[in-house]
C-alpha cells in the first residue's frame, strides 16, 4: 500500500512566502519581496530551528536579492549564513552550494 508523506504545515507556509518573495521580486517590488524573504526565515528558523534547511534556502534566496540590489556586503554577510547551513544539509558538490561559493567569488572580488 502507498502513503504519502505527511506534509508539514510550516514548510508550506515558508514555501508560499518565499514564492511571494520571489513574485515581488520578479516584478522589481524589491521591499515587498525582502519583507517576504525575512517573515520565512524567521518563520523557518522560530518553527523548524535556526540550522534548518528552509532557513538556508530563505537566506540564499534573501541574499539574492540583496546583490540585486546593490547591497554587496548585505548579501555576502547573508550568502555565508545560507552556506554554513546549507553545506551541512547538502555537501560543498551539491549545485546550491556551488552557486552560493561562486557568488562569494564574486562577491569578494568586487
Amino acid at each position: 500500500m502507498n502513503q504519502t508523506p505527511p506534509t508539514c504545515p510550516i514548510l508550506i507556509e515558508v514555501s508560499n512566502l518565499l514564492k511571494q518573495g520571489s513574485d515581488h521580486q520578479r516584478w522589481q517590488e524589491f521591499e515587498k519581496a525582502e519583507g517576504f524573504y525575512v517573515d520565512a526565515i524567521t518563520l523557518a528558523k522560530e518553527q523548524l530551528g535556526a540550522e534548518h534547511q528552509a532557513v538556508g534556502y530563505a537566506l540564499n534566496d534573501l541574499a539574492q536579492l540583496q546583490e540585486s540590489m546593490g547591497q554587496e556586503i548585505l548579501a555576502r554577510d547573508t550568502f555565508v549564513e545560507a552556506l554554513t547551513i546549507l553545506e551541512k544539509h547538502l555537501g560543498n558538490n551539491h549545485p546550491v552550494t556551488l552557486d552560493i561559493f561562486g557568488r562569494l567569488h564574486h562577491l569578494y572580488r568586487l
